[in-house]
């Protein structure tokens, strides 16, 4: 940790005295509805006249919009702005600058809406940040910290608590001065991704206060004025609990009770990850603040009920993970002793993260642990970490100890594959598998027997290609001309793009989705999707192949099924159609055993055709151009998903 000059300066630069003329500070944002169609802006400006005015535009665009709003009451000098952004884009990127004093404008910023469910994204976790520059030295990783994580572009952050630690550092006098200083020292990543907050024991009893906290930060009305609420971007459902009673004190029970209805009501809703995420841990082994066995014995249960695979904590100074654990509180159950991998079935994993910065005023350092080895129950645990960074998909959550998320995320758990993500030095990784979508709490040991012999009867569905191209470039396709992969998706590029599958075998069956979007409205012959029985062709060998093609033939739609040998194939007429500038959903099956073969668009039966091959079925996957590469790929359309079901 450094904490020279550049801080020094930093610090210089916002104790200057300022002016009503000084430009617009504490900018942030938050959720208060729907994360992927709005935003809420915040700003201060000490000049009380300017208005609450935002422009924003989404990225790409050169005009601007403009949203107005009011003051929001709070303890700051000046007037503390708030103008909530509506009907934005899911999973979009926008800019925004905010009003300052005589007609001045703030910088850009940028930020990116929520994606809707199915669309993955990114989270950082960070709490105990402290005020960078304390006297006592204590705060020498908190500008670190602040740095890096303003160098990514999460969806969202999610607070931890413990800012300021007024009860030991007052430099800026009053409590408001002082959150007004966190908000500055912050900002750097508050402008990029909503802030949302869990509060911790120096928010609520050390010489501090929820109001003067929650005053700053809009969130969603929740129970008892906003302490726990809840919120959902893709996939995920977010709950922040305040548990700020260190070692003893438990939650109240109207608090439990609205803790199993919202997890519930998640649940219900087909919400694949649900993550509390609270202060005070309810695993820890730190000399320094040990686990809060009230709060194990009153959350675990619940967690454990509705199948929570995840629960963010922080509060003391060191990080530990544990193993998924079952059977809380009186029965701990490892469900599993793998160091990252997790299946759908295992238990919860308690994260504790800590600090954001600050060290210790009991020890002034990192915490020491109590128990060396490890308890039994943890899975990793270090002393000199930071910060989380989680990357959240529909079927996988991984976890990121201070290290970088990359552009696809880690290759995956996978019991035929021996790869496993390197971790940076001294870092921990790990990777969760999303509990089934019509989860339900563990059963008696009998009954489980008995259900897994159901399930064996009836295994559920082999998809070996389910792609989401906004994660970035695919590791499993091999492309030809592999076009472009943008935030939207893989873009084709040229009539020859192409990106390739190879199932490992011939599938008799098979379904297949893909989400599309783009210049659909056509006049020539394209492929939209191909299954062929041979990975190469060319005209000396196509008498011996065969393939499942969804065409785009003069703005319409057309299935073909063709073997060669025999002449069996099966051509439907060109179904004629509308299209729109919207994502569609193109699908249909194939049966080459004489079953019905169909095309679909957004669910809707297009064509149904029938042939009986003596093939083996298709193993080639082709995406834009086809095998012969006769029916070329439309330049400028956006494939955002693709999934693919077989059957021997």
């Amino acid at each position: 940790m450094q904490s020279g000059a550049a801080a020094f300066a930093l610090c210089s630069f916002w104790l200057a005295a300022p002016t009503a003329a000084a430009p617009p500070d504490q900018i942030h944002l938050a959720w208060t509805r729907d994360p992927s169609t709005t935003t809420v802006v915040l700003w201060r400006t000490l000049d009380a006249s300017v208005p609450s005015a935002v422009d924003y535009r989404r990225q790409g665009e050169k005009r601007w919009r403009r949203a107005t709003g009011g003051p929001r009451p709070s303890g700051t000098a000046g007037r503390l702005h708030q103008v909530l952004l509506e009907s934005l884009e899911p999973g979009s990127g926008y800019e925004y600058r905010v009003a300052g004093p005589q007609d001045s404008w703030s910088d850009v910023y940028g930020f990116r809406t929520a994606p809707r469910p199915r669309r993955p994204f990114e989270a950082v976790f960070v709490a105990d940040t402290g005020l960078d520059g304390r006297p006592d030295g204590l705060s020498t990783g908190t500008r670190e910290v602040v740095d890096e994580v303003a160098k990514l572009s999460p969806t969202v952050i999610l607070w931890g608590g413990d800012g300021a630690y007024y009860n030991t550092d007052q430099r800026f006098g009053s409590l408001d001065a002082t959150i007004d200083h966190w908000f500055n020292m912050v900002m750097p990543f508050a402008v990029k991704a909503p802030l949302m907050p869990t509060y911790g024991n120096h928010e609520i009893f050390l010489q501090e206060g929820y109001l003067f906290w929650a005053d700053r930060f809009p969130t969603p009305e929740g129970l008892d004025n906003r302490r726990y609420y809840s919120f959902e971007v893709g996939d995920a459902h977010f709950v922040s609990i305040l548990a700020a009673d260190s070692e003893r004190g438990a939650l109240p029970e109207t608090v439990l009770r609205w803790v199993d209805a919202d997890l519930g009501k998640a649940r219900k809703a087909g919400r694949r990850w649900l993550v509390p995420y609270l202060h005070v841990a309810l695993f820890s082994d730190g000399a320094n603040h040990p686990s809060n066995l009230d709060y194990r014995r009153q959350l675990g249960p619940l967690f454990e009920k509705h199948g929570v695979r995840l629960v963010l904590t922080a509060h003391d100074q060191s990080y530990e993970r544990t193993f998924p654990l079952r059977g809380l509180p009186d029965r701990i159950e490892l469900t599993s002793t793998a160091r990252d991998c997790y299946g759908a079935s295992d238990g919860t994993v308690y994260l504790k993260v800590g600090p954001g910065g600050k060290l210790s005023n009991i020890n002034r350092g990192f915490a020491e642990f109590k128990t060396n080895p490890p308890p039994s129950h943890t899975a990793f645990r270090d002393n000199s970490a930071h910060h989380l960074r989680g990357c959240f998909s529909r079927r996988k959550a991984f976890g990121y100890r201070s290290s970088p998320c990359s552009a696809a995320g880690p290759p995956g758990c996978r019991t035929n594959s021996s790869t496993r993500w390197a971790p940076a030095p001294r870092g921990d990784t790990w990777i969760l598998e999303a509990p089934m979508r019509n989860f339900a709490p563990p059963l008696p040991a009998a009954l489980l027997a008995l259900a897994g012999q159901l399930l064996a009867a009836a295994p559920p569905p082999y998809c070996p290609v389910d792609e989401d191209f906004t994660a970035g470039r695919t590791a499993a396709a091999r492309p030809r001309d592999p076009g472009e992969f943008t935030p939207e998706g893989w873009r084709v590029n040229s009539p020859a793009s192409q990106l390739r599958y190879d199932l490992g075998k011939h599938y008799r069956k098979g379904s297949v989705e893909i989400e599309i979007r783009g210049p659909l409205q056509q006049n020539e012959k394209h492929a939209v999707f191909s299954a062929w029985n041979e990975e190469a062709a060319s005209d000396g060998d196509r008498k011996s192949q065969g393939f499942y093609q969804l065409r785009l033939i003069h703005g319409g739609m057309m299935l073909r099924l063709t073997y060669r040998p025999g002449g069996r194939s099966f051509e439907g007429e060109v179904a004629p159609l509308n299209w729109e500038d919207k994502w569609y959903r193109i699908g249909g099956n194939w049966d080459t055993a004489g079953g019905a073969s169909t095309l679909q668009r957004d669910g809707v039966a297009l064509q149904t055709g029938k042939f009986n091959s003596p093939f083996a079925g298709f193993r080639w996957i082709f995406l834009g151009t086809d095998n012969y590469q006769d029916f070329r790929a439309i330049p400028g359309l956006v494939y955002r998903r693709v999934k693919v079901c077989v059957e021997e």
